[in-house]
């Protein structure tokens, strides 16, 4: 004991500023102010994911770039949205170059003593192909003499397609006579043709009768494109 009260005598000094230099440094950490630690005091790299407690950080604290780059996992498909308005209605389209497939034509008759008409000429227009033609030709005669009227359905590039088909006219004055006084008769014309290129279809008509009035008539011509034809025997 007495050899540890020498030592201690001896060392006085050393153990004092030993004391005061562990005091000196516990008295520091204890009494850090408040927020005095900022950038400047932390180190490069020395937050890790140890220093910083679960769920704290916001996005507002990421920066923008960092933001981006975050991506979950897709979202279920949302409910169907309700049909929008109807667009405007678009422009109407040019016309079409060719013929329908069904085309008809109707033409009033005026056919003179001794002379002829031709009746379905620019309107009865046909593209090439296979064509079924009807004529329906209605006829009056409002002369005191009888007339006798012969029509046929034909094309340019096909010839006759069916007639002459005639019809004789009575005289007005023979009793009894139909509403209006004229004496009416009609031909009923029938025929296809498959055409090489463009034609007409058409209908002429022939008159002879000591008459000197014209009979007249109305015809009507209907074409129909055909995928075949049978040939008229």
């Amino acid at each position: 004991m007495s050899r540890f009260i020498t030592h201690a005598k001896h060392n006085t000094v050393g153990y004092l500023a030993l004391f005061v230099a562990l005091g000196g440094t516990s008295y520091a950490a204890v009494q850090l102010p408040r927020n005095s630690v900022g950038a400047a005091q932390i180190q490069s790299s020395a937050v890790g994911t140890s220093e910083v407690r679960d769920r704290s950080i916001k996005t507002a604290d990421l920066a923008p770039a960092t933001r981006s780059a975050l991506k979950g996992n897709p979202g279920p498909a949302g409910e169907k949205g309700p049909a929008g308005a109807p667009g405007a209605t678009g422009a109407a389209g040019p016309a079409g170059t060719g013929t329908s497939d069904v085309v008809i034509i109707k033409e009033d008759l005026e056919i003179p003593v001794g002379g002829s008409i031709r009746a379905g000429g620019a309107g009865a227009f046909l593209d090439a192909g296979k064509w079924a033609l009807q004529a329906a030709v209605t006829i009056s005669n409002s002369e005191a003499n009888p007339a006798y009227v012969a029509c046929q359905l034909y094309s340019p590039v096909a010839g006759t397609l069916d007639g002459p088909s005639a019809v004789t006219l009575p005289p007005v004055a023979d009793a009894p006579a139909p509403a209006g006084g004229d004496r009416l008769g009609s031909i009923a014309l029938a025929g296809s043709a498959d055409f090489a290129f463009s034609s007409l279809g058409m209908v002429s008509c022939d008159r002879t009768g000591a008459g000197t009035g014209a009979a007249t008539g109305r015809v009507t011509i209907t074409a129909t494109r055909a995928s075949t034809i049978t040939p008229k025997s």
